[in-house]
């Protein structure tokens, strides 16, 4: 069993879920993860739709910083989260004998996916901005 300290007993009311990428798992709200999965749909949707109508609809454009800043939070909530993994060690309580270890989390691991979201945010970041510049331009345009 793993104790770590960012969950308590509402993992036994199943108000966490857990995202398994390959060997990590993390455990977020249920809340969290519903803000994910819809920044992640909203995105994927409104940047294709960005892209053919190359950033001209203001609608569209609205949306798609809708959809951009729902994914940038809940990105800056999971870094904000892997982050903690590199200073708090965990304990594994090994059934047999009872006995309690501390050890720490692969820190390597981890910081690859610290890096990537990382990556990720700062590509959110300059997406919205030059969605924001080109909406600026067409409010421009429709006031004259």
């Amino acid at each position: 069993m793993i104790n770590y300290p960012l969950l308590t007993s509402d993992l036994a009311n199943h108000t966490y879920s857990v995202i398994q990428i390959f060997d990590k798992t993390i455990f977020i709200e249920k809340w969290l993860r519903i803000l994910l999965h819809t920044g992640v749909v909203l995105f994927s949707i409104y940047f294709i739709r960005e892209l053919v109508q190359n950033f001209k609809n203001l609608t569209t454009n609205l949306i798609f910083i809708i959809a951009n800043l729902i994914l940038g939070v809940v990105i800056a909530i999971l870094i904000a989260r892997i982050n903690t993994f590199f200073e708090v060690p965990f304990e594994i309580r090994h059934s047999i004998k009872g006995e309690t270890t501390k050890n720490f989390i692969n820190i390597r691991a981890w910081k690859n996916t610290y890096y990537i979201l990382w990556a990720i945010e700062i590509t959110l970041f300059l997406l919205l901005i030059y969605t924001g510049i080109k909406t600026n331009f067409i409010l421009k345009n429709k006031r004259h």
